[in-house]
């Protein structure tokens, strides 16, 4: 009975170390100053898609639009 006290203690400890990490990660993330740039200013780096058009005979091509990944 012993043994498997601490083997569920041990899972627990890792698990939360996972969930501490994460936390931890998205924390240094939103106080990184370049993390707070590319907020700032992820309107000018993103584009909207165009579709293409077709007139008669002519086809203008649409455009690939790009998004930020945050």
């Amino acid at each position: 009975m012993k043994q498997w006290k601490t083997i569920l203690i041990t899972i627990l400890i890792f698990l939360f170390s996972f969930y501490y990490t994460n936390k931890s990660i998205e924390f240094v993330r939103n106080v990184d100053p370049i993390m707070k740039s590319i907020k700032e200013n992820i309107e000018r780096f993103e584009k909207k898609p165009v579709d293409a058009v077709i007139n008669q005979n002519t086809i203008t091509p649409g455009l690939k639009g790009t998004e930020v990944d945050i």
